[in-house]
């Protein structure tokens, strides 16, 4: 596995890239210590969508082939070992709102 250090949001968070079977993500460094929190940001790569979502759009809600969005979700949670884990699905939104989650929010989209 390999992994790098990034400087994330500039207030001392730090994001570590993941990068197995060429399905890269971070982690970030503060909830990986704790080591009961399962967790990744994705970014576009590895992914099977066409342009304009190439490649890992994970939406179903942007008008991607819903078939493609569904296998780019199974590879996002495969990378992550997730894969018999339920997942809660974030949408990325810049702003300043935290949802807090618990396992009845299992299989959710936010």
């Amino acid at each position: 596995m390999n992994s790098s250090v990034c400087s994330g949001t500039g207030r001392g968070s730090k994001m570590v890239q993941v990068a197995p079977h060429q399905v890269p993500y971070y982690v970030f460094e503060e909830l990986q210590v704790l080591g009961f929190i399962a967790h990744g940001v994705t970014t576009r790569k590895g992914g099977v969508s066409r342009a304009p979502y190439d490649t890992l759009n994970l939406g179903y809600h942007v008008g991607d082939d819903p078939e493609a969005v569904g296998e780019n979700r199974r590879r996002a949670r495969a990378c992550m070992g997730l894969d018999s884990y339920p997942v809660v699905s974030g949408e990325q939104v810049h702003g300043t709102r935290v949802a807090v989650v618990t396992m009845q929010d299992a299989g959710k989209e936010w």
